[in-house]
């Protein structure tokens, strides 16, 4: 998929997103200052958000509702390499859904963040 915005306003931004059994494997960002190249990787347990009906709108806010969960994003170009990789971390009930999560935000550089996050299933 390609999403292009800014057209005509002297930054334009060319995205292209590739997809795998659903899950978004890969992300070029393309603009004048540069191209920006990420790759994710997904474990085989079920997304929190699966089997929510129309959970395809959570896209609309910027979130991804893929039928796994992100193990790693990792940027393999642009000119700031290396500040932008992600690693995450689950525990899981006995369905294989996140019952926890703990995510690690620019991994191994100096502003590294970690955020766990609490799933409820009722």
């Amino acid at each position: 998929m390609t999403y292009t915005e800014g057209v005509g306003s002297g930054n334009e931004e060319v995205n292209v997103y590739t997809f795998l059994n659903g899950n978004l494997v890969s992300i070029v960002f393309t603009a004048s200052w540069g191209t920006y190249n990420y790759t994710h990787t997904y474990d085989d347990k079920n997304n929190p958000f699966r089997n929510i009906h129309q959970a395809d709108m959570f896209a609309l806010t910027g979130n991804l509702s893929t039928p796994n969960n992100v193990s790693t994003i990792t940027q393999i170009s642009g000119s700031d390499m290396g500040g932008n990789d992600e690693a995450n971390t689950y525990t899981y009930n006995s369905e294989d859904y996140p019952v926890t999560s703990t995510e690690v935000f620019a991994l191994g550089t100096i502003d590294e963040e970690t955020t766990t996050t609490d799933y409820f299933y009722e």
